[in-house]
Protein backbone atom coordinates (compact mmCIF):
# COMPACT_ATOMS: atom_id res chain seq x y z
CA UNK A 1 0.00 0.00 0.00
CA UNK A 2 1.08 3.59 -0.67
CA UNK A 3 1.54 6.12 2.11
CA UNK A 4 -1.20 9.31 0.81
CA UNK A 5 -0.26 12.27 1.82
CA UNK A 6 -3.83 13.55 4.22
CA UNK A 7 -4.77 17.31 2.08
CA UNK A 8 -7.21 19.92 2.93
CA UNK A 9 -9.87 19.61 0.37
CA UNK A 10 -11.79 22.73 -0.58
CA UNK A 11 -14.29 22.26 2.17
CA UNK A 12 -12.00 22.20 5.33
CA UNK A 13 -9.97 25.08 4.23
CA UNK A 14 -11.13 27.42 6.37
CA UNK A 15 -11.72 24.96 9.31
CA UNK A 16 -8.59 23.42 10.86
CA UNK A 17 -9.33 19.67 10.06
CA UNK A 18 -7.43 17.49 7.94
CA UNK A 19 -9.54 14.49 5.76
CA UNK A 20 -7.90 12.30 2.79
CA UNK A 21 -8.79 14.43 -0.36
CA UNK A 22 -9.84 10.71 -1.96
CA UNK A 23 -12.78 10.54 0.50
CA UNK A 24 -14.16 14.48 0.18
CA UNK A 25 -13.86 14.03 -3.52
CA UNK A 26 -16.38 10.73 -3.24
CA UNK A 27 -18.33 12.79 -1.28
CA UNK A 28 -19.10 16.06 -3.49
CA UNK A 29 -19.60 13.19 -6.37
CA UNK A 30 -22.44 11.62 -4.20
CA UNK A 31 -23.36 15.18 -3.27
CA UNK A 32 -23.40 16.19 -6.88
CA UNK A 33 -25.06 13.40 -8.07
CA UNK A 34 -27.87 13.94 -5.65
CA UNK A 35 -28.13 17.07 -7.50
CA UNK A 36 -27.38 18.98 -4.16
CA UNK A 37 -24.18 20.94 -4.53
CA UNK A 38 -22.44 22.36 -1.94
CA UNK A 39 -20.99 25.60 -2.29
CA UNK A 40 -18.84 27.12 0.46
CA UNK A 41 -21.14 29.98 2.73
CA UNK A 42 -20.63 33.65 1.09
CA UNK A 43 -19.01 34.83 3.61
CA UNK A 44 -15.95 32.78 3.12
CA UNK A 45 -15.74 33.32 -0.60
CA UNK A 46 -16.04 36.96 0.38
CA UNK A 47 -13.31 36.60 2.59
CA UNK A 48 -11.22 34.76 -0.34
CA UNK A 49 -11.93 37.71 -2.85
CA UNK A 50 -10.73 40.26 -0.56
CA UNK A 51 -7.82 38.72 0.29
CA UNK A 52 -7.26 37.65 -3.30
CA UNK A 53 -7.67 41.30 -4.21
CA UNK A 54 -5.76 42.80 -1.60
CA UNK A 55 -2.80 40.73 -2.14
CA UNK A 56 -3.18 41.81 -6.14
CA UNK A 57 -3.13 45.59 -5.01
CA UNK A 58 -0.29 44.91 -2.65
CA UNK A 59 1.75 43.02 -5.52
CA UNK A 60 0.03 46.00 -8.52
CA UNK A 61 1.08 48.82 -6.06
CA UNK A 62 4.95 47.48 -5.12
CA UNK A 63 5.40 47.27 -9.21
CA UNK A 64 4.40 50.32 -9.83
CA UNK A 65 6.55 52.03 -6.74
CA UNK A 66 9.95 49.75 -8.38
CA UNK A 67 8.78 51.17 -11.72
CA UNK A 68 8.30 54.67 -10.78
CA UNK A 69 11.97 54.32 -8.91
CA UNK A 70 13.46 53.19 -11.92
CA UNK A 71 12.28 56.04 -14.10
CA UNK A 72 13.12 58.43 -11.42
CA UNK A 73 17.01 56.96 -10.88
CA UNK A 74 17.18 57.19 -15.01
CA UNK A 75 16.09 60.70 -14.80
CA UNK A 76 18.29 61.84 -12.27
CA UNK A 77 21.46 60.30 -14.00
CA UNK A 78 20.33 61.70 -17.21
CA UNK A 79 19.90 65.16 -15.63
CA UNK A 80 23.55 64.66 -14.37
CA UNK A 81 24.98 63.90 -17.34
CA UNK A 82 23.40 66.46 -19.19
CA UNK A 83 24.96 69.04 -16.83
CA UNK A 84 28.22 67.72 -16.61
CA UNK A 85 28.29 67.79 -20.50
CA UNK A 86 27.60 71.62 -19.97
CA UNK A 87 30.42 71.77 -17.76
CA UNK A 88 32.68 69.85 -20.08
CA UNK A 89 31.45 72.06 -22.83
CA UNK A 90 32.42 75.31 -21.14
CA UNK A 91 35.61 74.11 -20.29
CA UNK A 92 36.48 73.03 -23.74
CA UNK A 93 35.28 76.71 -25.10
CA UNK A 94 37.67 78.16 -22.42
CA UNK A 95 41.14 75.26 -23.18
CA UNK A 96 40.29 77.02 -26.40
CA UNK A 97 40.64 80.53 -26.10
CA UNK A 98 44.18 79.73 -23.91
CA UNK A 99 45.28 77.59 -26.99
CA UNK A 100 44.34 80.96 -29.28
CA UNK A 101 46.38 83.20 -26.77
CA UNK A 102 48.89 81.27 -26.16
CA UNK A 103 49.37 80.39 -30.43
CA UNK A 104 49.33 84.42 -30.53
CA UNK A 105 51.89 84.63 -28.06
CA UNK A 106 53.94 82.35 -29.66
CA UNK A 107 53.78 83.68 -32.84
CA UNK A 108 54.70 87.13 -31.21
CA UNK A 109 57.89 85.25 -29.24
CA UNK A 110 58.76 84.21 -32.56
CA UNK A 111 59.12 88.14 -34.19
CA UNK A 112 62.09 90.02 -33.89
CA UNK A 113 60.78 93.14 -32.37
CA UNK A 114 59.56 91.11 -29.86
CA UNK A 115 63.23 89.41 -29.12
CA UNK A 116 64.49 93.11 -29.31
CA UNK A 117 62.14 94.69 -26.82
CA UNK A 118 62.85 91.58 -24.57
CA UNK A 119 66.51 92.63 -24.40
CA UNK A 120 65.96 96.06 -24.11
CA UNK A 121 63.84 95.60 -20.83
CA UNK A 122 65.13 92.50 -19.09
CA UNK A 123 68.88 93.09 -20.21
CA UNK A 124 68.97 96.54 -20.55
CA UNK A 125 70.75 96.30 -24.13
CA UNK A 126 71.29 99.22 -26.07
CA UNK A 127 71.62 100.70 -29.52
CA UNK A 128 75.29 102.07 -30.50
CA UNK A 129 75.09 105.83 -29.00
CA UNK A 130 72.34 105.77 -27.42
CA UNK A 131 72.30 106.56 -23.64
CA UNK A 132 70.37 104.08 -20.52
CA UNK A 133 69.09 105.88 -17.86
CA UNK A 134 68.12 104.00 -14.71
CA UNK A 135 65.05 105.83 -12.90
CA UNK A 136 64.05 103.76 -9.78
CA UNK A 137 61.11 101.26 -9.46
CA UNK A 138 58.11 102.69 -7.37
CA UNK A 139 57.85 99.64 -5.70
CA UNK A 140 61.43 100.34 -4.34
CA UNK A 141 60.68 103.62 -3.54
CA UNK A 142 57.68 102.78 -1.76
CA UNK A 143 59.86 100.35 0.40
CA UNK A 144 62.06 102.45 1.57
CA UNK A 145 59.47 104.60 3.51
CA UNK A 146 58.69 107.03 0.36
CA UNK A 147 61.60 108.83 0.57
CA UNK A 148 63.94 108.65 -2.78
CA UNK A 149 67.75 109.37 -1.83
CA UNK A 150 69.25 112.61 -1.55
CA UNK A 151 71.53 113.90 -4.10
CA UNK A 152 73.93 115.12 -1.30
CA UNK A 153 73.91 111.94 0.66
CA UNK A 154 74.81 109.78 -2.35
CA UNK A 155 78.09 111.56 -2.23
CA UNK A 156 79.06 111.35 1.09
Amino acid sequence: MIKQKKKRSRQFRDERKVCKTEVSKRKRRVVKAQGQEVKPSKSAVSKRRASKTAKRKLIYTTIILGIIVVVGVSGFNVYNVINEEKQVKQEQAQLLKEKQRLEYQLQQIDSLEYIEQQARQLLRMTKPGEILYVLPDPKDVEAQGGQEPKPEEEGR
